[in-house]
């Protein structure tokens, strides 16, 4: 065959990969910032500006160089040896169906697995190409995804309800715990520093090579950062934590983080009894914002919550980690527009929603179900949270916007090659960097409908509930996955959030279990409608007339 006979599937391939990676933007990427942006503990603007970093930075400098051409093996590319365009034509299909269900679901608000999408449209192309018998439905190919669905939330959800109920009642609920969570603080860090680095080192950066390593190398790595994370939190991050939280009003966030140059001012030595302080968001309606104990976000914004549950108008002081009802930018007339600056406004039209506050009386009658903790323990917190979510998203572009552009990375392998590339695909820096790109303008314009699911709207969320259910997740994936267990990321933190809502209250009333149950079916729905669409479309065009 000549390969460039075939330039237009190479085309319309391109295209649809990226809006395959669209379609994970604004679907995956949510996961990792939706409850801290649902806690208050970024901005939504805040949490998308950050994800630009992570996600592209992890996908460029940690991501694979070589993809799976086809997610799981779940079907045989030696069928298509003698027909290369064939398997172009076929990747060609599945990225339409991948990218179409995604869509679809991120446009009603459900988080489903793009890996699962795009492995439910090979499997719909594999079955038109050569039937039914291609696909391998046992363990090593269907029955993981099935599995999936069960052991991804459940599993997960046990880590982040145990490690919830361990921070709960051990620093939570008791009388001092703004002090308690200050001693916790390193603890925390060097633990989440220690799972991160593994994931990112052994796991989300298949490019060095870490596994063929001596394992002892690895942990040792592992275990230096994990203490140089506790010994730094300990002598300077607490500092800037009480800066932040017990001086009234707040300076600039640069001055506190730069204290040791612009001074300190000063502190007690003991943090005393938080007994007396108001509980986050716990306050009558008709009650007086908190001034003087209200958490205050990492960076400025125009107005916010005066604690973790009833909104005011208080202006902010300057920076700190918090904060999510921002107010919308003034309007300007479309008409009055560049055309440069109704495509930003176009781009960045999904950072101005408000995904915090309740949309119903049953939603705002589960949110106020929910235990709430001290003001400033859970501003605490949101320091850790900060860590846990960026630490997500940046292991999540490392690994997943490699197999965003495997598909594509097939078809351009063929259209130069004229052969089909076996299990693994060639990925250029270009493709992980175009791939990137597209994720982030996926999730700055639609990541506010998943984000919204997965925050206030699944349960309950504050600064707490959202570390442990983000470390849960994480620690989960990475312990599975080593195991040979099959896992989802976005079924993962789906199952976390909802155990989280449980364990922080003990009651069924602080789930949405009607949400919940419409998530748990778009998961079962994904592959195969994601088949349908893209056998459907292949066998047109296949079958199609010829002249």
């Amino acid at each position: 065959m000549d390969p460039h006979d075939y330039s237009w599937i190479l085309a319309v391939s391109f295209i649809l990969s990226c809006l395959n990676a669209y379609a994970l933007g604004a679907n995956d990427v949510g996961n990792a910032f939706a409850t801290a942006v649902a806690a208050k503990t970024l901005t939504l603007r805040q949490a998308c500006a950050i994800a630009l970093f992570t996600e592209f930075g992890g996908g460029v400098l940690l991501g694979a160089s070589v993809a799976d051409t086809i997610k799981g093996n779940i079907i045989d590319t030696s069928l298509f040896t003698s027909n290369p365009a064939l398997l172009m034509l076929a990747m060609m299909c599945a990225l339409c169906g991948s990218s179409f269900l995604v869509l679809a679901a991120t446009l009603k608000g459900f988080p489903v697995s793009s890996t699962h999408a795009i492995i439910g449209a090979i499997i719909g192309t594999g079955i038109a190409a050569f039937g039914v018998d291609t696909v391998d439905w046992g363990w090593t190919g269907v029955g993981k995804i099935v599995a999936s669905w069960f052991i991804s939330p459940f599993l997960s959800g046990f880590i982040s309800a145990a490690i919830f109920l361990i921070s709960k009642y051990t620093v939570l609920v008791k009388p001092n715990s703004y002090a308690r969570a200050l001693k916790v603080i390193p603890v925390f860090f060097f633990l989440t520093f220690l799972i991160v680095t593994f994931f990112i080192l052994y796991d989300g950066a298949p490019d060095l090579n870490l596994k063929n390593e001596n394992p002892g190398m690895i942990v040792g790595i592992v275990f230096g950062v994990g203490i140089v994370a506790a010994v730094f939190a300990y002598f300077y991050l607490v500092q800037v934590i009480r800066l932040r939280v017990e001086i009234r009003p707040q300076r600039p966030l640069y001055q506190d983080l730069l204290y040791f140059y612009f001074g300190r001012p000063h502190l007690p030595a003991y943090v005393g009894d938080d007994a007396a302080l108001p509980l986050c968001g716990n306050e009558p309606e008709h009650a007086e914002p908190h001034h003087d104990e209200a958490p205050q976000p990492l960076i400025p914004e125009v107005s916010r919550s005066n604690s973790y549950g009833s909104t005011t108008d208080e202006p902010l002081a300057h920076g700190s980690v918090g904060g999510v009802n921002e107010a919308k930018p003034p309007q300007v007339d479309a008409a009055q527009k560049s055309w440069f600056g109704k495509a930003l406004a176009a781009a960045s039209s999904g950072m101005d929603k408000d995904i915090v506050s309740a949309e119903s009386e049953a939603q705002a009658h589960m949110m106020s179900q929910a235990t709430k903790f001290e003001t400033r323990t859970e501003e605490t917190y949101s320091f850790l949270q900060v860590l846990s979510c960026v630490s997500m998203s940046f292991a999540h572009g490392s690994n997943d916007v490699g197999n965003a552009v495997g598909p594509i990375s097939a078809v351009w392998y063929i259209w130069q090659n004229a052969a089909v590339a076996g299990t693994k695909t060639d990925v250029p820096v270009w493709h992980l960097a175009i791939g990137g790109a597209c994720i982030n303008l996926g999730l700055l314009t639609l990541g506010w409908r998943v984000m919204k699911t997965l925050g206030n709207k699944l349960t309950y969320q504050s600064p707490s509930r959202g570390f442990c259910t983000e470390i849960g997740a994480i620690l989960t994936v990475l312990t599975a996955s080593k195991l040979g267990l099959p896992v989802s990321t976005t079924h993962a933190i789906t199952g976390s959030s909802a155990f989280v809502g449980l364990a922080s209250s003990g009651s069924a009333k602080t789930v949405n279990w009607r949400l919940l149950g419409w998530c748990f079916l778009s998961w079962i729905v994904t592959v195969p409608i994601a088949a349908l669409i893209s056998g459907l479309l292949f066998a047109m065009i296949v079958n199609s007339p010829r002249v």
